[in-house]
């Protein structure tokens, strides 16, 4: 009997030690997508879906096999990360030096021809003084028509000169906006990749449990407008205090975080009563201006809302959700 007891023991401990190995995994699948050096916004897009299908995988596994395939299969991801992320720093290093090189170069040929023309307009005009004492008319017409082709050519070469400067800036103006454009598809920052994944972990565990809610989504239409007037910690500043004030405005939510960068999402437990209402309030109450301390002095920051609201009945079809979720969005954003 007591054999049979240490037995039953030993194998409640073990299921204990899977459950918490299986979590303990999951948490450093979870940490190495959330952590991941940033080089490539596709790149790092990819890596991070890759690991969130393992995460998915490691939910499912049963035994040692399968959990053991989870784990090549992340030392794979991660090995394939590690080589794309080393081409991409290599070949940016490499495109670096070159852009280098290029500009040495530009800067010494326009210093150069400058340093030349210099030389020899001076001369050209010393010419032209001595000339200026000739008694001569044959000389001094043929120093005249020397020095007159020599400023040509002279002019003609700082001309050249600064076409080849003008573009260079176009160049490099290019490059700006490409390097704008490339920020906005930057991928969301940690903070709210992290917000989102407690949402939709939130979400998932009350479609399990079958239950019903709602998703109160929310808005922020000119979060672009106002980063070409506003520091970015001034902004930061102010969506913390959207996020707090959402909260008080739907004390009853299950949860409210940042859906994404200009996107906020609030659970509640069932479908308001009145949901035209609810975002009208939503839309209103978040409208008025925060105000920020920013660069030693109070800056109003204004939002502009739009809020709508989704709902989840037990029964539906789960994967559809976020479709749902998506295309309010979509929506609210138009």
């Amino acid at each position: 009997m007591i054999s049979i007891r240490k037995a039953v023991s030993d194998l409640d401990k073990l299921e204990e030690l899977s459950r918490t190995a299986v979590s303990c995994y999951t948490q450093a699948v979870r940490s190495a997508e959330v952590h991941a050096i940033d080089v490539d916004p596709a790149l790092v897009s990819h890596f991070r879906a890759q690991l969130q299908l393992l995460e998915t995988r490691l939910e499912e596994t049963v035994n040692s096999r399968e959990l053991q395939e989870v784990q090549e299969g992340f030392d794979t991801e991660l090995r394939a990360y590690q080589e794309k992320t080393r081409n991409k720093i290599e070949q940016l290093r490499k495109d670096m030096q070159a852009a280098k090189e290029a500009v040495e170069a530009l800067a010494n040929s326009i210093t150069g021809s400058e340093s030349d023309l210099d030389v020899d307009l001076k001369q050209e005009l010393q010419r032209l003084n001595r000339l200026s004492d000739c008694d001569s008319l044959q000389e001094i017409r043929e120093g005249i028509h020397k020095a007159t082709a020599r400023i040509a050519a002279s002019f003609e070469q700082m001309r050249s000169c600064n076409r080849i400067a003008i573009a260079q800036m176009r160049d490099e103006i290019r490059l700006l906006h490409q390097e704008i454009q490339e920020a906005k598809k930057r991928p969301e920052p940690v903070v709210v990749v992290e917000s989102q994944r407690k949402i939709n972990s939130h979400v998932e565990d009350l479609q399990k449990r079958g239950a019903a809610f709602s998703v109160l989504l929310v808005v922020v239409n000119n979060l672009e407008g106002l980063r070409n007037c506003y520091s970015v910690e001034l902004i930061e500043n102010g969506l913390k205090s959207f996020e707090r004030r959402l909260s008080g405005t739907v004390p009853d939510a299950l949860m409210v975080g940042r859906w994404s960068s200009e996107q906020f999402a609030a659970v509640m437990e069932a479908t308001p009563k009145n949901a035209m209402a609810l975002c009208q309030q939503v839309t209103k109450t978040l409208s008025a201006p925060f105000v920020e301390l920013g660069a030693g002095k109070p800056e109003a920051l204004k939002f502009l809302v739009k809020a709508g609201v989704t709902d989840f009945r037990p029964g539906s079809d789960a994967s559809k959700f976020q479709a749902k979720i998506q295309q309010l969005a979509m929506a609210l954003s138009a």
